[in-house]
């Protein structure tokens, strides 16, 4: 999977316009390289998507920095018709509309530490923030190779039912600096009622099993409930495998 290059020519002319209309007089000229620098994370976020960001510098100034999210495919999520309708009922506003905002508030700062948290975007706000920053870093010294920076995120898989015995499971697994720092696995019932702790106790071998060895690929006999690993071994692995690397 290679980064979509960011073509909007709209979007573009509203920048230049803006731009030409003002100056942060408080950043030096050519305070950074002119160039285009590109930014991406290693891997899927938990919902399966990708953030990249493309920033322009020119006169060494921010001319544009728009953010977008690409999913395996390529495929971009402002492309994505039915979820910008579904993000705008839900929170009021579009994944462009949010995009805009926050290039519009970089390059009217000129400053990644004073870009507006978006409402509704919350999440995305926070990795364009991460992104502008090291687009930025780049910038100061001219270097324009891709930028690759840890997708951090807590990936999810749940059992699709409940069992015989009225019970359904779920993982969350974090990871952090591409390393799995926290597992919780919970089983509970219908009423949302978690298991005993005499149960929980065992799996708190199996979550350090799973942090300790960084894998999946651990020794079932460390849980006197094969069905229990088996089914914490079944779910580590989905939720794993919803971490979909770049390429």
């Amino acid at each position: 999977m290679k980064i979509k290059s960011i073509r909007l020519s709209v979007f573009l002319s509203i920048v230049l316009l803006v731009n030409g209309c003002h100056t942060n007089k408080n950043i030096p000229l050519d305070s950074y390289t002119d160039g285009t620098y590109a930014v991406i994370y290693s891997h899927t976020d938990s919902h399966g998507w990708i953030p990249i960001l493309e920033m322009k510098i020119k006169n060494g100034l921010i001319q544009s920095a728009w953010m977008d999210y690409q999913n395996p495919s390529g495929e971009l999520k402002s492309d994505d018709t039915s979820y910008s309708n579904l993000m705008k009922a839900t929170v009021g506003i579009t994944p462009f509309e949010a995009y805009k905002k926050m290039n519009d508030s970089l390059t009217e700062s000129q400053n990644s530490s004073s870009i507006d948290v978006i409402t509704g975007a919350t999440h995305s706000s926070e990795f364009f923030i991460e992104m502008s920053k090291a687009a930025l870093s780049a910038a100061s010294t001219g270097k324009t190779n891709l930028i690759i920076l840890d997708m951090n995120d807590t990936y999810l898989s749940e059992t699709d039912t409940f069992d015989e015995y009225g019970w359904k499971s779920r993982i969350a697994i974090t990871i952090m600096d591409g390393k799995i720092i926290d597992v919780a696995y919970e089983t509970f019932n219908e009423n949302g009622e978690l298991r005993d702790d005499s149960h929980n106790s065992r799996i708190n071998n199996l979550e350090s099993q799973l942090i300790d060895m960084q894998s999946v690929e651990f020794d079932e006999s460390i849980d006197d409930e094969f069905k229990t690993s088996k089914t914490f071994k079944k779910l580590a692995a989905q939720a794993l495998e919803t971490r979909v690397p770049f390429k």
